[in-house]
């Protein structure tokens, strides 16, 4: 049995979690379907030849070191199946980067896919006992551009820390866990996702499920020559832990989530016409459950068409679904308004909308009756103001006269006649260009004396304005005697 079949062997045999064993043995075949894939896997069970040396000269099987970080031979020890890291006082990152000693690394291709970070911690003597202890995995080039998840005693207790540097320490992600302290195992994982440039953490304790932590868009990743490895610290205390890896992997990862979501359906559909103005709600549903903080109404808004700013609104989910704006106010009658989701709205995984969504809608315009036949008159805004008259009844064969009044000559716009075909839907009988403010349409409604609703639609410079449905009878011709 070769080198690297026996460590392949002995690393499945060696851990029998869901992280390193049903998981992993689908990353290694994977790994070994495609020669460019990471398919770094070290189970620690003896020296490898040219790599990392500890303290007394054997090879741990990592090839490198974060950048600007130290070595520090002596506190590195390979026996027993693991590595043992001790920690030396103000070894950390960070706060003082350069500080940091054994953050051992390896170098993957990121260019071949999602991979993952793993590794396997029997906690040491003595362990987490005062801030800020950790130990861990990472993933970054550098001191300065990294992702780590550890386990870590803060000032409350033992917790789980996923941070990105160089963000200010503030913005860790932390799920408190008083098992930590006490665990006789600790699997942690770094799902690197090049296509959407994101790491999500996940941890288990004791051989339990596992746990989301969350994830953190990162851009240095996905080159040919990523790095990635573990890391021990010992910040702002002179107590040293002991941390002893006995697994640790950078594989490809079919398990990663790497599919955009996207948008199944929209409340108003596009191009929707005749929308409530007053207590509108604008929806949008996922394909996928979203990340509530990045669905707000910076990323999902309304504006007018033409121009304008985003309409103020709040936006709430109770399924993190179907996701609903409300305007704060009415919107304008008779108006057309896009709304608007951006590529910064992320599923739980941190996936994007690999597109902005958009669709447009239109107001209805508010209608009132009169004589002959009736009379809509549009907004009381600046703008056209379409005064629209129409006969009550029209003999069959015959063609209707619609007369349309506009406050100001329309400069040319667009006006069309529709007829309902159905309960939602109309159909284009007419479209004329006109520029007068005064203009007559002619319009067939059929030769079956029956009822015929119409609306007409126009456009107001930039806006699309839709007149309320009106019915015209269509009776029969008289016959001659």
């Amino acid at each position: 049995m070769t080198r690297s079949a026996r460590s392949v062997h002995t690393f499945r045999w060696r851990t029998s979690l869901a992280l390193l064993a049903a998981l992993v043995a689908a990353l290694v075949v994977a790994a070994r379907a495609t020669a460019a894939a990471p398919n770094v896997l070290l189970d620690f069970s003896g020296p490898v030849p040219g790599t990392v040396a500890d303290g007394a000269g054997q090879g741990t099987g990592f090839t490198g070191m974060m950048g600007n970080t130290a070595l520090l031979p002596a506190n590195l020890a390979l026996g027993g199946g693991a590595l043992k890291v001790t920690t030396t006082a103000g070894s950390a990152l960070p706060p003082n980067p350069a500080s940091q000693n054994n953050a051992l690394a390896v170098t993957v291709d990121g260019t071949s896919g999602a991979y993952a970070v793993q590794a396997s911690i029997v906690p040491g003597t003595p362990w987490l006992t005062t801030p800020f202890q950790d130990a861990g995995i990472f993933v970054g080039p550098n001191s300065g551009s990294y992702v780590k998840l550890v386990a870590q005693q803060g000032p409350g207790g033992t917790r789980i820390e996923m941070y990105r540097a160089p963000d200010p320490v503030t913005a860790a992600k932390h799920f408190a866990d008083p098992a930590v302290g006490t665990a006789t195992r600790i699997d942690l994982i770094l799902q690197v996702n090049p296509v959407a440039k994101v790491v999500v953490g996940k941890y288990a304790v004791n051989g339990g499920g596992f746990h989301d932590v969350g994830y953190f868009p990162f851009g240095d990743i996905g080159t040919p020559s990523d790095t990635a490895g573990i890391i021990t610290s010992n910040a702002q205390t002179t107590q040293s832990i002991v941390a002893n890896y006995d697994a640790f992997a950078a594989v490809s990862d079919p398990t990663t989530d790497v599919t955009a979501p996207t948008i199944a359906a929209t409340t108003p559909p596009a191009n929707a016409t005749q929308v409530t103005a007053s207590g509108a709600a604008i929806t949008a549903t996922f394909s996928e459950r979203m990340d509530p903080t990045t669905v707000t109404p910076q990323t999902f808004f309304l504006t007018p068409v033409g121009g304008g700013a985003p309409v103020p609104a709040s936006v709430s989910s109770s399924d993190r679904i179907t996701w609903t704006l409300t305007p704060a106010t009415p919107l304008a009658a008779g108006a057309q308004y896009t709304a608007t989701v951006t590529t910064q709205a992320r599923d739980r995984e941190g996936n994007p909308l690999a597109t902005p969504a958009t669709w447009s809608f239109t107001t209805a315009t508010p209608g009132q009756k009169g004589a002959p036949g009736g009379v809509v008159t549009g907004p009381t805004k600046k703008g056209l103001k379409l005064k629209l008259r129409w006969p009550k009844r029209v003999t069959a064969g015959k063609l209707a006269v619609l007369s349309l009044r506009f406050a100001k000559a329309p400069g040319g716009s667009i006006v069309t006649v529709e007829r309902k075909v159905t309960k939602k839907r109309y159909k284009a009988l007419l479209k004329r260009l006109v520029t007068k403010k005064v203009t007559t349409l002619k319009v067939a409604l059929g030769k079956k004396p029956g009822k015929v609703t119409l609306r007409v639609s126009y456009k107001d410079g930039p806006v699309l304005r839709v007149t309320k449905p009106f019915t015209i009878t269509v009776v029969r011709a008289k016959a001659h005697r």
